[in-house]
């Protein structure tokens, strides 16, 4: 269930800024990365120093971006690790670094198998959300481009139908164009270096760790070790419950039948998402994307998609009309005081679990 990381993933439509791993938001403490972004010097991504040309790809604006894609070739397919940069505001350049920064905290580029024909992404400096590689035909103009599918690999939304696909502008580097259910969603550039790097094991997890100085219940500490039929039946066997108050500090199940791998990927998403906060007056749920307060829900209750049983519903295309979020809700119940036991959905499509401790 890695398709959490998803929500991670940063959004750009046309006419607004959504920041998700998830795939995924909007843009949180833009301002404010955009001041402590000016004068600093080109920064780096694991110790890897960006090309002069590389840096100039952050001052070129989208029609700039889109002749230079247009005029250059599919290039051969590359192999090892390319180092990422993302451009999300071409036409703000000051934005446009600001931004990255801030993506690069969670995505720092790619690993490009070869005689494997895959490409995986580097998410929180580990190897993750693994696609098929070959040539294909592009969307911007129709010839030859190198296509990085994740769909070959993942058959839950949204990256079943999420694809890259990539030139290459000079030496080692390649100019990529994100694309979500065929609609073109931001830029990218990997630079490949002649060394790769190691891929990041999985090491055992820490203690169980706090968020945001809240210690979690040890009832709440063994939802970790759950398996998905496990949960699955803790929900069905839980009521709707009163709709909580307050702040839910926030825990995801995303790879239930597996305890070691859970714990690490909710400490590396914890870093992202921090839970929700409900006000049970206006009946409406925001969620805590870097300790910023970002895309709001509609609370109501309605029918369970697991059971057809009433289910707290959070529905967050009641205010975002944008995809994904307009596809995206929530159903929870309550299985202790103070304890919502929640399943994300996706097009009407179970994602992930996760857990509110208010």
């Amino acid at each position: 269930k890695l398709q959490f990381l998803y929500l991670i993933a940063l959004y750009h439509p046309p006419s607004s800024h959504f920041i998700i791993m998830g795939r995924i938001s909007t843009v949180v403490g833009l301002a404010m990365l955009a001041l402590s972004a000016r004068g600093e010097d080109f920064p780096t991504v694991d110790g890897h120093v960006f090309s002069a040309d590389a840096q100039k790809l952050m001052a070129m604006n989208q029609a700039q971006l889109d002749a230079l894609y247009t005029a250059s070739p599919a290039g051969e397919i590359p192999d090892g690790r390319g180092y990422g940069m993302i451009m999300l505001e071409p036409n703000v350049p000051e934005a446009d670094m600001a931004l990255w920064k801030l993506g690069k905290a969670i995505w720092q580029g790619k690993v490009f198998d070869k005689k494997a024909m895959t490409g995986i992404n580097v998410v929180f400096g580990l190897h993750v959300v693994k696609g098929g590689l070959s040539v294909g035909k592009s969307k911007v103009d129709g010839n030859e481009s190198i296509i990085l599918d994740f769909g070959v690999f993942n058959t839950l939304p949204p990256m079943d139908k999420t694809f890259d696909e990539l030139r290459k502008v000079r030496e080692g580097g390649y100019l990529g164009r994100m694309y979500m259910e065929g609609v073109f969603v931001l830029n990218f550039y990997l630079e490949f270096a002649a060394e790769e790097a190691p891929v990041a094991a999985i090491e055992a997890p820490a203690p169980f760790p706090t968020e945001d100085g809240h210690t979690f219940s040890p009832q709440a500490q063994t939802l970790m070790n759950m398996t998905q039929a496990q949960l699955d039946d803790l929900y069905k066997a839980s009521p709707v419950g009163a709709v909580p108050n307050g702040h839910g500090y926030g825990m995801v199940m995303m790879a239930p039948d597996n305890a070691a791998l859970n714990m690490h990927l909710w400490q590396m998403g914890m870093k992202f998402w921090q839970g929700k906060v409900f006000d049970n007056k206006a009946m409406t749920g925001l969620n805590i994307i870097m300790h910023q307060l970002a895309v709001k829900g509609k609370i109501s209750v309605g029918k369970s998609a697991v059971d057809g049983a009433d289910a707290m519903i959070l529905d967050f295309g009641a205010f975002n009309k944008l995809p994904p979020t307009n596809k995206i809700h929530d159903e929870l119940r309550s299985i202790a005081d103070g304890k919502l036991l929640g399943r994300m959905y996706y097009d009407n499509k179970f994602v992930l679990n996760f857990l509110l401790e208010f």
